[in-house]
This record gives C-alpha cells, structure tokens and sequence, in this order.
C-alpha cells in the first residue's frame, strides 16, 4: 500500500503497534516527572502505575473503597447515636 522501504534493524526496538509504542514512553516520562505518584493518568485517559514510584501502595485514584469505608463508619456511628437517643427518650435511661 505504502512504499515506505522497510529496515530490519528499526524492527528490534519496536514490540507493538504505535499507539503501544506512545503509551508506554508516555508512562515512562510522566514517572520520571512524578516520582512521589504511584498512578500515572495517560493521555489516553488511562490510570497506568508508575515505573519510577517507590514508597508504601496508594490507592488507586478511582477506586472508593476507603471513602466508602469512612462513610459506613460514619452512617454506623450516626444510628448508634440515634437508636442511644430514642431509647433514652423512650426508657428514660442511658442504656
């Protein structure tokens, strides 16, 4: 289709198609600017882990696990305080 002459010797450096190719120099040079970032957000709008971090694992910036967490806790904590009034209302005591 295209007459492009083709030279074996580029072929040991390439190891996927060139979207591949970006996508992984891209990891690599945004690492290399955010060493302290565990998760790298592409230009391809995708989370990647980031080659250059060391340091304890960080949540992955989508995941809501521990906000979730925190907000059961809180939901938790709030009935127990509710249900602790009504029955003090109710009863007349503190148990």
């Amino acid at each position: 289709m295209f007459n492009t002459p083709f030279h074996p010797e580029d072929a040991e450096d390439f190891h996927g198609n060139i979207h591949e190719e970006a996508h992984k120099e891209m990891i690599q040079e945004f690492g290399r600017e955010k060493p302290n970032q565990q998760w790298i957000l592409t230009d391809y709008d995708v989370w990647a882990r980031n080659p250059y971090y060391v340091g304890p694992d960080q949540p992955h910036p989508e995941d809501d696990s521990a906000c979730e967490a925190a907000q059961f806790k809180k939901l938790s904590e709030d009935a127990d305080r509710y249900y602790s009034n009504a029955n003090e209302r109710y009863y007349g005591n503190s148990d």
